[in-house]
C-alpha cells in the first residue's frame, strides 16, 4: 500500500460550507473620455473653431521666406566645399610639375 502512494492521502472534504467566507469590497472607478463614452455632442458651440486664426498668413510667409534661406545657405556651403576641392593643386597632374604641396588638413587635433 505504502508504495502505491494510498497512505499518504488524506482525506479530502468537500462540504465547503463550513469554511468562514471573507468579502473584499472593490471600488471600481471607470472613467471614460467623451470622445469614447458615445457622446456625440462634446460642447454647446455649433460651429468648429478655428484654433489659428492668421487671415493674412503672415505664419506661412515667413516659413516660407526661412525655408528658402535656408536652402540657399545650404547651397553657397556646398558650392564652397566643391570650389575648394577643385582650387586644391596639390597631387595633380598639374601640381606635381609645379611643386605644389599638398597642405595638412587640421581636424580636431590630429593631423591627416
Amino acid at each position: 500500500m505504502s508504495s502505491t502512494g494510498n497512505q499518504n492521502r488524506r482525506k479530502l472534504d468537500l462540504d465547503f460550507e463550513d469554511e468562514e467566507e471573507f468579502q473584499i469590497n472593490l471600488l471600481i472607478n471607470d472613467l471614460k473620455p467623451p470622445f469614447l463614452d458615445g457622446c456625440l455632442i462634446f460642447t454647446k458651440k455649433l460651429e468648429p473653431v478655428n484654433p489659428i486664426n492668421d487671415p493674412p498668413a503672415d505664419m506661412a510667409i515667413f516659413s516660407k521666406k526661412g525655408r528658402l534661406l535656408v536652402c540657399e545657405k545650404r547651397l553657397k556651403k556646398e558650392h564652397e566645399k566643391a570650389a575648394a576641392k577643385v582650387a586644391a593643386l596639390g597631387d595633380t597632374t598639374l601640381g606635381n610639375p609645379t611643386g605644389v604641396k599638398e597642405e595638412p588638413k587640421v581636424d580636431g587635433n590630429l593631423l591627416t
